[in-house]
């Protein structure tokens, strides 16, 4: 999936979870492929286990316990 990179970075920190190539829609498309053939590859050498670890870590506020604990703290003083 192409966005711009300000987009991207809500949920991708480059390197940690993921990786970012940046694009623009005037960019050269040999040189995205080759930047993005170059992080495919530095990806299948990197330890993905700690970058599911980042992803997690990252999102874990959106998970579902988190977000009905932050509604009800977010209501309950309107009762």
């Amino acid at each position: 999936m192409l966005l711009p990179i300000e987009k991207s970075k809500i949920f991708i920190e480059d390197a940690e979870n993921g990786y970012l190539v940046p694009y623009s829609e005037t960019m050269d498309e040999d040189l995205l492929v080759s930047q993005m053939a170059d992080k495919i590859l530095f990806a299948l050498e990197s330890d993905l286990e700690s970058m599911y670890q980042a992803s997690y870590d990252l999102i874990k506020h959106y998970l579902k316990p988190e977000m009905l604990e932050a509604w009800r703290k977010l209501l309950m003083p309107i009762r």
